[in-house]
């Protein structure tokens, strides 16, 4: 999801879409996809859907961590956290749906690929006990 918010929504949208575009966040943002995508392509570890409510709560910490930044700094990382402006209550909405629908992709993802792996696994199964089966087979034959 933060990904597709900084190329989907932040560059396109920002007043200064050159601040996006150097190798720090080029780099960061690339890299962090496709290591969620490995790992998630490598391990086993089974995705429960109510897990994503820790997908929620990492979202309102940072919200109340940038308020607070703000508070601090006087200084916005993200044009839509802006409180001052009413339209940015939709773009906050608006993340948080996304945040919902990212993690119901993941979730759907996670099941397609246990689904693979299961038929792969009961494949491979099958095939030993019909090899195991034909060595018994042999065995008989010869005595």
């Amino acid at each position: 999801l933060v990904d597709l918010t900084v190329w989907l929504i932040l560059v396109p949208f920002a007043s200064n879409p050159v601040k996006f575009l150097n190798y720090t966040s080029v780099s960061m943002h690339i890299l962090n996809f496709c290591f969620i995508c490995i790992d998630l392509s490598l391990n086993s570890i089974p995705i429960h859907f109510h897990w994503g409510v820790f997908v929620i709560i990492l979202a309102l910490t940072y919200m109340a961590f940038s308020w607070f930044y703000y508070s601090e700094t006087s200084k916005w990382d993200y044009f839509f956290m802006d409180t001052s402006k009413p339209i940015n209550a939709i773009w906050l909405a608006l993340v948080f749906g996304l945040h919902l629908v990212s993690w119901t992709f993941m979730y759907k993802m996670a099941q397609r690929k246990e689904a693979y792996h299961d038929k792969k696994m009961r494949k491979t199964q099958t095939e030993s006990m019909s090899i195991n089966d034909n060595k018994d087979v042999g065995l008989l034959q010869d005595e």
